[in-house]
């Protein structure tokens, strides 16, 4: 640390670092960027001199033996979080590692594991659980204002550019619209859940050039009246949306995944009115890597810690098998 603040490193210059933790790091209070690494020297050259970062880094080893750096922002694909976190802790750098966690759940068990044994932290990149409306919808349900939960429903999709070069369509590199977006609303389930389900149903539309998965959709089941519907596809319109329905009312949050630069609200429907609560814009990049900061500093713990990186992987992984064989499997 230098300063107080937490020095980053970056493993790649995908487009999500690039437009989004690049510029949370800078913003925040309590982190500095340090270096960043690209496995071509010119690309992590000419990503430096945009952002002002010091250092440049031909490799992603050449960052993690850098003495300056004392955390890492791994954006690659999932099929490579578990290498480069496992090298990244070896070297005794927290992780923040882009969600999923990893491509299945032993590999997110050893990463959760390696950063254990190495004293260092991880969590899991879900930046939307830092969005005060989803604290809100928390407080809402403990509450008891919706009465008992019942039902969540959560969607997030977008129309794909079909393009061979989008690591999102490469089944080699773990793509799919479960991994890239399905997991969020898996997340969501869980949290308002407060628990993994019991058991899942899962559909998955492989596509037969990518052979990966373009569309699907999950049952969740929490126990008796207690479901979960989520939604995901690189085919439909773009929609975000969660809502929950409980005995006696239902909230409902737009853009509830990734927020645009503009205010939020909440939708609270009883039977015999309706109230809107109003948020300002909020960065949840910034809040993600603060609180990142904070819990490597001993000062807050993560909002979204490996452990429960690992439990979203089990579902995940559950919703691929029960795809696979049509049968409910456990996560």
């Amino acid at each position: 640390m230098h300063d107080g603040r937490i020095r980053w490193g970056v493993l790649s210059t995908a487009k999500i670092a690039r437009n989004r933790l690049i510029p949370a790091i800078q913003a925040s209070r309590n982190g500095a960027l340090a270096a960043v690494a690209s496995r071509e020297l010119d690309r992590a050259r000419a990503c430096a001199q945009e952002f002002a970062i010091p250092r440049a880094h031909g490799s992603y080893q050449e960052l993690l033996d850098d003495p300056d750096v004392d955390a890492v922002y791994v954006p690659l694909p999932t099929s490579l979080h578990h290498e480069w976190t496992l090298r990244a802790a070896a070297a005794g750098k927290h992780v923040l590692c882009d969600k999923p966690l990893a491509a299945d759940v032993r590999q997110a068990q050893e990463m959760v594991d390696a950063c254990r044994r190495a004293g260092v932290q991880l969590a899991d990149g879900f930046m939307f659980r830092h969005d005060p409306r989803h604290a809100r919808v928390l407080e809402l349900i403990a509450t008891g204002a919706v009465g008992e939960l019942r039902r969540v429903r959560a969607a997030f999709a977008f129309p794909i550019v079909r393009d061979a070069a989008n690591v999102r369509l490469a089944a080699g590199l773990d793509g799919g619209a479960l991994g890239d977006v399905g997991c969020y609303g898996v997340s969501a389930s869980c949290l308002y859940f407060n628990g993994l389900p019991d058991g899942v149903l899962g559909t998955l539309a492989i596509d037969r050039e990518f052979g990966v998965d373009m569309d699907g959709s999950a049952l969740l089941d929490f126990g008796p009246n207690r479901r979960a519907i989520c939604d995901f596809s690189f085919v439909t319109a773009g929609r975000q949306r969660v809502e929950i329905v409980g005995s006696v009312a239902s909230v409902t949050v737009d853009r509830c995944f990734i927020p645009l630069a503009a205010p939020g609200e909440i939708r609270i429907e009883y039977r015999d009115r309706a109230v809107e609560e109003v948020f300002q814009a909020f960065n949840t990049y910034v809040a993600e890597v603060e609180n990142f900061g904070d819990a490597i500093q001993g000062r807050a713990a993560l909002v979204v810690s490996g452990e429960e990186g690992v439990r979203n992987v089990r579902v995940l992984a559950a919703i691929r098998a029960s795809a696979q064989s049509g049968a409910r499997v456990a996560p």
